[in-house]
């Protein structure tokens, strides 16, 4: 688990592995997790990661976002979820529920009576 600033930044991938994740600790909440890739060049990419339910959201890389920061976003984020919003939808504030999805589709998709009085097909 890692706890502190120099935890992360001493984080490395063992030699002969292309991916290695850890928890990181946010005052007992879960789902909070630091993750970094080998590509088959040998760069290294860091990133911060949030699971909740079968979603698996990207924060952001290390070091633009620092861990303060990773962990004031992940308090929202579960906040948030408590509340029923959608970790994907949380930016701009609207729950996904079934019918708000069919609504939104129905607007989008359907074609609206170009006159009063007309039906649309």
């Amino acid at each position: 688990m890692l706890k502190t600033k120099t935890d992360i930044q001493r984080f490395t991938i063992p030699d002969g592995k292309t991916m290695k994740k850890e928890i990181v600790f946010n005052n007992g909440l879960t789902g909070l997790y630091f993750a970094a890739r080998r590509n088959p060049s040998g760069v290294i990419t860091k990133s911060w990661r949030y699971i909740v339910g079968s979603n698996d959201i990207t924060l952001g890389t290390y070091p633009a976002y620092s861990l303060e920061e990773t962990r004031k976003w992940h308090l929202q984020q579960v906040q948030k979820t408590r509340q029923g919003f959608a970790p994907s939808k949380t930016l701009i504030g609207k729950p996904t529920t079934m019918d708000g999805l069919v609504q939104e589709w129905l607007e989008v998709k359907c074609a609206k009576p170009s006159k009063p009085g007309r039906q649309a097909i």
